[in-house]
């Protein structure tokens, strides 16, 4: 791929491809050029839409989480990596959302967890499979946090999570 001219001035992306052939007996080279102008600005125009996308995730004060239609992990913010200090070191692209819950629960993370792993695990896949409403979350460490997720058309998964530790301990101060 280069840049090409127009007799007019004007610039145009130019794809040139060669292979050899027969011709008549005698070995050839073919060569073709397209012009490939318009592929390449509409490549630049969703390149810079993915970067204004993943910048406004990037900048988002809650943690974001996009799971694909087979629950893997796709795109995510260092705030959702902060929320879940327990499983900092496997939360990567392509992470299975089960993997996650099983490495959150075997941290000791999560309180509500604590003693009955099993029934949580469930009751917490079932509100995943299932999204209704927000999601109330302690932490071991006194931290609070609440977990919206929403299902998307194409089957995949939405999670947005807010730490509300600050309005836990307001509200405990109040009382």
């Amino acid at each position: 791929e280069y840049r090409g001219l127009r007799k007019n001035g004007e610039e145009f992306w130019v794809q040139k491809r060669s292979f050899a052939i027969n011709w008549n007996g005698e070995l050839a080279l073919c060569s073709m050029r397209t012009d490939i102008t318009e592929h390449k600005e509409a490549a630049e125009i969703i390149r810079r839409s993915e970067d204004r996308f993943r910048l406004a995730i990037a900048g988002l004060q809650e943690g974001f989480g996009l799971y694909d239609a087979d629950d893997h992990l796709v795109v995510y913010n260092d705030e959702f990596v902060r929320l879940h200090p327990g499983a900092k070191d496997i939360i990567r692209p392509g992470l299975k959302w089960e993997e996650l819950l099983s490495k959150t629960i075997e941290s000791g993370q999560n309180a509500l967890a604590l003693g009955r792993e099993a029934a949580y695990r469930q009751k917490r896949t079932e509100q995943h499979k299932n999204p209704t409403g927000p999601i109330l979350l302690h932490n071991t460490d006194g931290t609070w946090r609440i977990v919206n997720e929403t299902r998307l058309p194409d089957g995949g998964t939405a999670v947005v999570q807010t730490d509300i530790t600050a309005l836990k301990k307001l509200e405990a101060e109040a009382t």
